[in-house]
């Protein structure tokens, strides 16, 4: 069983996998462009961990449910590890552009959606669907967010 704040603790993990792959990224570039980008992707996520947080102190503590029969936290547990989804697979070093290093932030966020969407399917409590909206709203502000970052940027 998941309580509204087993979710957010899922979110929290997630942003902080994310943040720890964005700095070490940041330490193994050489490109300045994309330290900085990296580093300032690292301080959104650390923003978002914090927005999570704020959020477990708005849901009451009820009981609330997903509606599993082969799911639990220790299967949520697994897939989650220290991963953040496409991120693990990046090499950022192969990155030389910063609109290229924005494409991974986009697809990053919409991994994210996609994950959250198919933990909704299993969510029955209206309090958690209702989180989970919030949190796809918010993922889906940052891909808003990072599209009009590309286009501010200069092609080279």
């Amino acid at each position: 069983m998941f309580a509204v704040n087993e979710i957010l603790d899922i979110a929290i993990r997630l942003e902080k996998n994310s943040r720890k792959i964005y700095l070490e990224a940041a330490a193994k570039t050489s490109v300045p462009e994309i330290e900085t980008a990296l580093e300032w992707i690292a301080g959104e996520e650390s923003a978002h961990v914090d927005w999570f947080e704020g959020l477990k102190t708005e849901v009451s503590h009820q009981t609330d449910t997903l509606a599993q029969e082969n799911l639990d936290s220790s299967f949520l547990n697994t897939i989650i590890g220290k991963e953040a989804f496409s991120l693990e697979n990046v090499d950022f070093a192969d990155i030389w552009q910063v609109s290229e290093l924005i494409e991974v932030f986009i697809e990053s966020e919409k991994d994210g959606i996609l994950f959250y969407e198919m933990l909704k399917a299993f969510v029955l409590e209206e309090e958690a669907r209702n989180l989970l909206d919030r949190i796809i709203a918010e993922e889906d502000h940052h891909i808003e967010t990072f599209r009009a970052l590309k286009t501010a940027v200069p092609s080279p």
